[in-house]
């Protein structure tokens, strides 16, 4: 069974899997030889992100997932953090339901499996899309899916989503521009939302880089100007943009909001997750190009000594001249790109994105180049294969005479293998030799990519169990509120994300974690004892921060310290909240900080405000009372009435009057996307509950909507009246349900036309 393909070629049902039959097989093994070595390196900065970032964060995207909860809200970071908009977790990236399957450790296995597939399967459809053979075909395949760059992406599920799908929109791009009907143009934009939803923005801008002008191209000037008018081929085009930007909706557009409220957005927006050696102009890329080295991390240019040999034959394919010209051009511009002495673009774009495009622009040419060499006599007319030989075989020349010995023992290889096909030109030689050469390769970036570091897969989760009895402690002594972890960079055992992986909800959080304007100023003052703290990034608590009070305000009730970790004798060296040490088994130590506030803590008294920087003035200010008066941002509050502050005589007046009695206030019920507070207040005065105010959070008194403003800096503050109250503090962000309904809406839509075009056929 067959289907018809572009440029006169056929799609073999049977043939496509058989090939992917062996891809599904070579992705466990490539993995495995790779990833996984019992002698490998535990704690080391290289795979520090897997253990510290992307393990925890996908840990409990998955538990709230299983839980048959929408993850909108982190509770158990920064006090609580947007988590659903961050476009780095890919909620709703398709590849990423594995995580939601299996236990975290083995989906990061399945992820690696699934991506390493579809990479080589769509490069295939690709490949085959402008009449390339299948021999040919998977051996790019193969170039593209194992090489140095699709290794350092391996286990960063945002880097490899992105890579799994840049071939299957070249694909789409390739069958919309043979034909320009709308439904193509539809699958094009398909195609373009499964790469906004990869996780990697600062990719898929670059793989849009490459895919815009190949696109445009041929929309502008196709082969066959009777296949379609110039209009109908734009409005397709603005068709699939409409369609991928509406599919994606969900993830974009509370992505956009939130991006607007951080203090650094473009960390966040072009995060780009590898771990790879990304080499300079010069000498130092002609290297990686030509010789790898195993035990270390992947070289990102390292694409496999037969694609070296097989390149420049790409440039004299008689039929595929336009895509050879294109990928070289493109390939050339990414390179030169990627290899800029610079850390980064304007408006601070990581070059090396354009690196990872560069490996498939080389994969592309190599499966250009193979088709060209391996072609043979089945009738008249055909190319001969002298001149691609001799290009190859001078080429192997070359690279045995200057490169090392284990680059040049596979192109001795390489050429042994091609040899009998070159003397003898049969169509099974053909797919024989050409077999060989594509498990020639396979075996080639195998071993050049094998690493020397563990990875969770072997470790995890008992490695976050070294210090089970400390966090169990710290859990019990933080009383509902929240905990401090202190640690040092490699101890993957207690991670600066420790709350995403167990039942602590913490205050901070690592170094990669999005600051909002309000928090980046928090943090600074905390560490900073100067009048003007500089703003920073970092939300670690060292012994000599400055204002280590503000963590009273914060619910801090428990301090977890790792061995070595800034706090792990308890001191502080300008003053701070009194710490008991509480004994508990093991290595880490465990505080209690009984001068903390409550989670949830009711103040007669509010200090107004103009922003973040006034509010800080007056919490760091030694006459400032925590207990009895917070500040309130006028901006926020608007015109909601207010109670009056009173003055120290009236304070001890209410204090003193017998019938005057302590306000309470109990969590009833706390989820991260709902907290239910009970208060039972003398007078009127302000609730303060000491979580993360942000966009999206609403507030009701006893059922009654009430305007919801920032207390104390970055924490929600309500406005109530004497009396018992049940106060429910909501997180419903409008971006989030729009985006939503948008794609909702488009899916539909999508589903609906394929509907009636089935019944129109049938």
């Amino acid at each position: 069974m067959s289907a018809a393909a572009p440029d006169g070629s056929r799609y073999s049902l049977g043939v496509l899997f058989l090939v992917a039959a062996f891809f599904i097989v070579a992705g466990p093994i490539y993995w495995h030889g790779v990833q996984v070595r019992s002698d490998a390196i535990a704690n080391a900065y290289e795979n520090a992100d897997l253990y510290q970032g992307i393990y925890p964060t996908y840990h409990y995207a998955s538990a709230r997932m299983h839980a048959g909860e929408l993850p909108l809200w982190n509770s158990r970071q920064l006090c609580g953090t947007p988590f659903l908009a961050d476009p780095r977790v890919g909620i709703f990236q398709p590849l990423n339901i594995v995580f939601w399957l299996l236990p975290t450790e083995r989906a990061m296995a399945a992820h690696a499996f699934l991506t390493l597939f579809l990479m080589a399967a769509f490069f295939v459809l690709f490949a085959r899309s402008f009449g390339l053979s299948y021999t040919a075909a998977t051996i790019g395949a193969v170039a593209y899916a194992f090489c140095g760059a699709s290794a350092a992406a391996m286990s960063r599920p945002a880097t490899a989503n992105a890579l799994a799908w840049v071939p299957f929109v070249f694909w789409t791009a390739r069958e919309y521009r043979r034909v320009f009907k709308y439904r193509n143009a539809i699958l094009l934009g398909i195609g373009g939302a499964m790469l906004i939803l990869s996780g990697t923005v600062a990719l898929a801008f670059a793989a849009l880089c490459v895919l815009a002008p190949y696109v445009l191209t041929h929309a502008a000037f196709p082969d066959n100007r009777r296949v379609s008018s110039a209009g109908r081929r734009i409005s397709g085009l603005a068709l699939a943009a409409g369609v991928a930007l509406a599919l994606s909706a969900a993830q974009w557009l509370p992505t956009a909001f939130w991006l607007r409220s951080l203090e650094r957005p473009i960390g966040v927006l072009w995060h780009l997750p590898f771990s790879g050696l990304s080499p300079a102009w010069g000498r130092e890329a002609l290297v990686q190009f030509l010789t790898s080295k195993p035990g270390t991390l992947p070289r990102l240019l390292y694409i496999g000594t037969a694609p070296l040999l097989l390149m420049p034959a790409a440039v004299i394919h008689q039929t595929r001249r336009r895509e050879a010209a294109y990928f070289l051009a493109a390939g050339a511009i990414c390179l030169i790109v990627g290899l800029l002495r610079i850390d980064a673009l304007p408006l601070g774009y990581p070059n090396r994105a354009f690196l990872f495009c560069a490996a498939f622009c080389m994969a592309t040419l190599t499966a250009i180049g193979a088709d060209r060499l391996f072609v043979y006599y089945r009738e008249r007319g055909l190319p001969r294969p002298w001149a691609p030989a001799a290009i190859v075989m001078v080429v192997a020349s070359l690279v045995i005479y200057a490169a090392g010995s284990q680059t040049s023992g596979y192109a001795i290889a390489f050429a042994v293998v091609v040899l009998p096909f070159v003397l003898i030109r049969t169509a099974w030689l053909a797919r024989l030799s050409g077999l060989l050469v594509a498990v020639l390769l396979f075996a080639d970036l195998m071993l050049a990519n094998a690493n020397a570091y563990r990875h969770p897969f072997q470790d995890a989760p008992e490695c976050y169990g070294r210090y089970a009895a400390a966090i169990r402690a710290a859990e019990e002594q933080a009383l509902g509120a929240r905990a401090l972890v202190s640690t040092v960079e490699l101890d993957n055992g207690l991670p600066p994300n420790l709350g995403m992986v167990t039942p602590v909800d913490a205050a901070n959080g690592d170094d990669n974690l999005p600051l909002t304007h309000e928090q980046a100023r928090w943090w600074a003052r905390l560490e900073d004892n100067s009048d003007t703290a500089r703003v920073r990034k970092r939300t670690a608590v060292s012994y000599d921060a400055g204002n280590a009070k503000l963590l009273n305000l914060m619910a801090v009730r428990a301090i977890l310290a790792a061995p070595g970790s800034p706090l792990f004798e308890g001191d502080w060296a300008h003053g701070g909240p009194s710490l008991r040490r509480k004994n508990v088994s093991g290595d880490a130590r465990v505080y209690v900080n009984d001068d903390a506030l409550p989670r949830a803590a009711w103040v007669p008294t509010p200090r107004t405000v103009s922003d973040t920087e006034g509010a800080l003035d007056v919490l760091c200010s030694p006459d400032f009372d925590p207990a009895r008066e917070c500040t309130i941002d006028i901006a926020s509050a608007g015109h909601v009435p207010l109670p009056t502050r009173q003055t120290t005589n009236d304070v001890q007046e209410a204090e003193d009057a017998p019938q005057q009695r302590q306000a309470t206030c109990a969590i009833v019920q706390s989820v991260p996307e709902y907290v239910l507070v009970r208060v039972d207040a003398p007078a009127e005065g302000i609730l303060v509950l000491a979580d993360s105010c942000a966009p999206g959070w609403r507030a009701t008194v006893d059922g009654s909507p009430t305007r919801l403003f920032q207390a104390n800096g970055v924490f929600r503050g309500v406005s109530l009246p004497a009396g018992q109250h049940d106060v429910a503090f909501v997180y419903r962000p409008w971006a989030f349900w729009t985006g939503l309904a948008v794609s909702l809406g488009a899916l539909a839509s999508l589903a609906l036309g394929g509907f009636l075009t089935l019944v129109r056929g049938a």
